[in-house]
């Protein structure tokens, strides 16, 4: 009853599989409220998760009312009609549906790296950057972090908030190492970050028990 539809401006970076996008006004609304009551949200570079059956756009948003101010800031997660049509016609309820771990487990093609897994990287610059956060309930997972078999960074506790950790890239071929230091109070070390090139963005999702990794290479 209150139906609206907005008007959007952003890219798709096809690459690195991650969209960036801003709401910029109403085109039309069926709602009652002033205008000045919208909350216009805009994301950045979050990732798109796609396999041959499915696709998931998640990640964070920020929400602003038309004044610039903030009006709320959480997740995101868009899948399309027909798989939401399909999923309420065989009786999923809408709860389960925008469960973000459910939303992950929608592909038949593996997302999220488990123990002894690898992703490959074609680095371009001389140093990078990864953010790393807890993607599921916070829960005091703890993460090691090992540049070519040397320790980079220990004891790194996820929380909601990203953390930048730098680091270097000499030479044509480097190994970044994450390990689970903890699974925290719940089961398994659940680490989103993302891999920031000089002008690209990769993102890495893990699952792991303590003690396992997951490698992250890069090559020129």
């Amino acid at each position: 009853e209150n139906s609206t539809v907005s008007i959007i401006e952003g890219h798709i970076d096809e690459k690195n599989n991650v969209i960036s996008f801003t709401e910029l006004t109403n085109q039309s609304t069926n709602s009652s409220a002033a205008e000045s009551e919208f909350c216009f949200i805009s994301v950045e570079n979050i990732s798109i998760y796609s396999s041959r059956k499915n696709s998931v756009i998640a990640g964070e948003f920020k929400g602003k009312f038309p004044d610039g101010s903030t009006c709320v800031n959480g997740n995101l997660y868009l899948v399309s009609q027909d798989y939401l049509s399909s999923q309420f016609n065989s009786g999923t309820s809408r709860d389960s549906i925008v469960d973000s771990s459910a939303l992950l487990h929608l592909f038949n093609d593996k997302i999220t790296r488990t123990n002894g897994e690898d992703m490959k990287f074609e680095w371009t610059s001389n140093s990078g950057k990864i953010l790393v956060w807890d993607n599921n309930i916070i829960d005091q997972d703890i993460i090691n972090i090992y540049i070519n078999n040397s320790l980079l960074y220990s004891n790194i506790e996820l929380t909601a908030e990203k953390q930048a950790l730098n680091f270097s890239f000499d030479g044509g071929y480097c190994e970044l190492v994450i390990e689970a230091v903890s699974e925290g109070s719940l089961s398994l070390n659940t680490l989103h970050a993302i891999l920031l090139d000089s002008n690209q963005v990769f993102p890495v999702l893990t699952s792991l028990k303590k003690g396992e990794t997951v490698t992250l290479k890069l090559f020129r």
